[in-house]
Formats: structure tokens, sequence, C-alpha cells
């Protein structure tokens, strides 16, 4: 035997002499097609004779591969806020040729880059912002080397849930901002004594009074009952700034009143208020804000019982907000509230030596509805509705003296204990820290004095959230009076 041709590599017989000799073929990678060995054998007799050539072909084919080459889509996050980016992996289950971006099917997204070769390649996302994310790569994008294209992969979808969140956010910053607004309510039924403590804070006019005097919701103030208003008109305003911290959020607000009322029976008073408030939070963890500017409206009324200590007070305010969102910190969105607030106060004053104790109970509730809107990234945000209930019991123990300079100076001291109820806030919100039947307490101090020139200076402090964790509430205001 030998070798005379054919496509093959160099090949070795086993044994050239023997009737059947072996060898050694080429290995062909598969859809190689194929090659050839030409061999000749002559034979020769005892006689030293030989035959004429016979020649022989032998064929080596490779393998066919008919299997389609199928595709993987990983990395992806279960969700995403907004408009964001993120990478993702394509695996194919073997190495392909001709793979490209436009042969991703997306939707809520678009691709940036895409890398890699064989079986592997790395995609960048960058999703609009807009409704949910989608990916699927399309069936035939690539080829494997028999040219087979590759299966279509299954549909990945990832869930923007940036509807949520700003639900959530919107939420969150109502419901803080309506608990610290309950912290400044005026105490109407303190204008029934004469000495409205600092629970009310700011200046009265009486309009009918021919000598002009100021004067404050302090225990100094000029009058000293209610009869001497009997038939007049009071104005009165009050100013109050809040802060509040609750797990990663931090929120501030400034709260202001002005009031008028009258006094129909020298127990019972009739007036109106207009309230106004700017509220701002921030959340480090979250990178959301909001803020708003509001208004409430309304009457309320104070009585003291005949013959008695006890007196009662009620309100109802009626308004509306105007605020911005930023869930991501990516842009800003505005939205309007409607919103409504009723609240009653009982309380009754007793002496202890040199000590006046007011205790009281107070009960409160707090309705605000966000209107749906339309965000920037152009995801409808649905209504909701936020209520809030507060109870709370409490008393303030007060008392007067003279300072070494010969003016008077007043003294307050409170504490309360509160809880909440009819609780309606979103699902996921996680900023309120008080669910329903859980209580706190509160501390306030408030100081007073009265100048010889005819100023009055007053401040009062409080501190809100003992006995809870992860949330604090303070707040201060300072407020001055002058007789003219």
């Amino acid at each position: 035997w030998s070798r005379t041709g054919g496509t093959g590599g160099a090949i070795t017989l086993s044994d050239a002499t023997a009737q059947q000799p072996t060898f050694t073929a080429d290995t062909l990678a598969v859809n190689a097609g194929s090659v050839t060995y030409i061999f000749d054998l002559v034979v020769t007799d005892n006689n030293g004779a030989s035959s004429l050539a016979d020649s022989v072909t032998i064929s080596v084919n490779s393998a066919i591969d008919t299997v389609a080459p199928t595709v993987s889509i990983t990395g992806a996050p279960t969700s995403f806020t907004g408009s964001t980016s993120f990478d993702v992996t394509i695996a194919f289950s073997e190495d392909v040729t001709g793979f490209e971006a436009t042969d991703i099917n997306i939707s809520g997204g678009t691709i940036t880059t895409l890398s890699g070769s064989g079986s592997t390649y790395t995609a960048s996302i960058t999703t609009v912002g807009n409704g949910d994310l989608s990916l699927q790569v399309s069936a035939g994008a690539a080829v494997d080397v028999g040219n087979n294209g590759n299966e279509a992969s299954e549909t990945v979808t990832v869930s923007n849930d940036v509807t949520t969140k700003t639900a959530q956010q919107i939420s969150d910053f109502t419901q803080n901002r309506n608990s610290n607004i309950l912290n400044t309510m005026p105490d109407f039924g303190a204008f029934l004594t004469g000495n409205g403590g600092f629970s009310t804070k700011g200046f009265f006019l009486n309009l009918e009074d021919s000598s002009g005097v100021f004067s404050s919701a302090g225990l100094l103030t000029p009058y000293v009952s209610s009869q001497n208003f009997a038939g007049k008109t009071v104005v009165w305003y009050q100013l109050r700034a809040v802060h509040s911290e609750v797990n990663t959020s931090a929120a501030n607000i400034a709260v202001g009143y002005i009031g008028t009322h009258r006094f129909v029976r020298p127990n019972l008073l009739i007036g109106g208020v207009l309230q106004a408030d700017f509220a701002t939070e921030t959340d480090g963890s979250a990178g959301s804000s909001g803020s708003g500017k509001g208004f409430m409206i309304g009457p309320y009324i104070a009585t003291e019982f005949k013959d008695t200590a006890l007196r009662f007070e009620g309100m109802a305010l009626w308004g509306r907000s105007a605020n911005k969102v930023s869930p991501t910190g990516a842009y800003t969105d505005r939205y309007m509230t409607s919103r409504w607030l009723a609240r009653t106060k009982l309380s009754g004053s007793f002496q202890r030596g040199l000590w006046t104790i007011q205790p009281y109970t107070a009960l409160a509730y707090f309705s605000e509805t966000q209107s749906a809107y339309t965000d920037s990234l152009a995801n409808l945000i649905p209504p909701q509705t936020i209520t809030l209930g507060e109870a709370k019991l409490g008393a303030e123990f007060s008392r007067s003296f003279t300072s070494q300079r010969g003016n008077p100076v007043a003294l307050t001291l409170g504490a309360a204990a509160m809880t909440n109820f009819a609780l309606t806030t979103n699902p996921g919100s996680q900023s309120f820290p008080f669910g329903a039947g859980i209580w706190r307490s509160q501390i306030n101090l408030g100081l007073s004095t009265y100048t010889a020139n005819g100023w009055t200076l007053s401040f009062e402090g409080f501190l809100d959230g003992l006995g809870v964790s992860n949330y604090m509430s303070y707040g201060g205001t300072l407020r001055a009076e002058i007789r003219f």
C-alpha cells in the first residue's frame, strides 16, 4: 500500500504490507465538510511479478450540527424606579456570530451598548421611566458554526415602581405634615379665662377698647376674665415652627394662624380662623424630598359651663395645599390636595397652692385627599386619601412670680400622652411610625415676662415622641407684645 493523494493530512499506515492496514484520519470540526485519502495497492507474486496498481479512495466526513442555539437573559433587577441604568448578561448555549444590539427587542428602555463575543454578551440598558421594561432576544438573531439561527429567548419583564414609590412619598409627607400641624393647635378655651397659657400664641387686639391694648395669650394678659370682653371682638395670631425626624426622614414646618372672635356671652365666644403652613421633608436614604404650602379656614367656638371651671372648644377647618414631590431626586412634580380638620377639647382648672393646674383631653381628625396627576415621566399617579386621628390626654401647670428686677414672670409646664387612630396611609409607607393604639408622650415648657415699658416677651418649646423609637419632634414659639 502507498498514499498517492487526497485532501486529508499526512497519515502513517500501520503496516504497508498488511492486507488491511490502518491509519488515523484527521479530526474534523462539526460541519467542516469531508476529506479524502487515496491509496494504491500493488500485489507481487512469488515469482516477483507485480500487478497493476489498484486505487482506493477513503472519505472522512465531519459531524453535521442541526441544533439551534438557545439564549437566556440574566442580571436584570426585579424592579426599578423611574429612569435608571443597569446591565444584563445575554448567554447563548454555544458560540455564535452576527449578534447585534438591534437583535434585542426592548420596550420601556434603550440599549446603550452591547459588548462581548462567542457565547456571552453584556447589554447596558437605560429605562425611559414610563411603564415597565421588557427584553427579548429575537429568533435568528445570531448563528452558530452550523449556520443554525438561535431560538428566541424568554421575555424578561422588570417592573417600574415609580408610581408606587411616588404615592408612598406623598403619603409619608402628608402624614408627617398633618401630625406636626396637630402639634400647633391654638387653645381657644384659654381665651375664656383671660390667662390663655402658652398653648395659644399671639397678640390680641380689643377692637372696641379706646385704650388700644395689645395683649398676649399668656398668663399676664391685661384682661383678667371674660367679663372684660363681654360683647367685645378680639383679633389674634399665632406662629410656630416644628422640626421632626422619622427614621431617615427629616421634616420642618412653619404654621401660622390669624383669627378673630366675639364674646357672645361672658362664657361663650364664636370666631373664625385662617391657618397657613409651609412644610419640607427630605429622606437621605431614598434620595426623595417633598414640600408644600397650604391653608385652611373655618369657625371655632369655646364655652365655659356655668358655675364650673370646665371648658369646651371645637374647631372645623377646610382648605387646600399645593405641593412638590421628588421621589428619586432626578425630577420634581407638582400636585394638589384638599383637606379638612376637626378638633374638640375639654379642659378644667383648679388651684393647688401657688400652681394652677389645667387637665384636658382633646380629639382631632385630619383628612387630606391627593388629586391624580401625570408625572414628569408620563406615569399616572393615582389619587389617595390620607387620614389621621389623634387622642390626647394632658395637663398644664402654671405659676406666676416676680423677677429680681421687679418684672412679673409666668412659668408654664405641661405633659401629655397621645395615640393615633383611624390611620389611612399608603400600604407601602414607612416614615410614619405610629400605628393605631401606640402611645407616646409630649412635654412643653413656657416662660413669659412683662416689662415696665409695656413689652411682654414669651417663649415656649415642646418635645414630642417620648416612649417611641425612630421618631422625634420638637418646636418652639417666640412672641412679643406691647401695650399702647
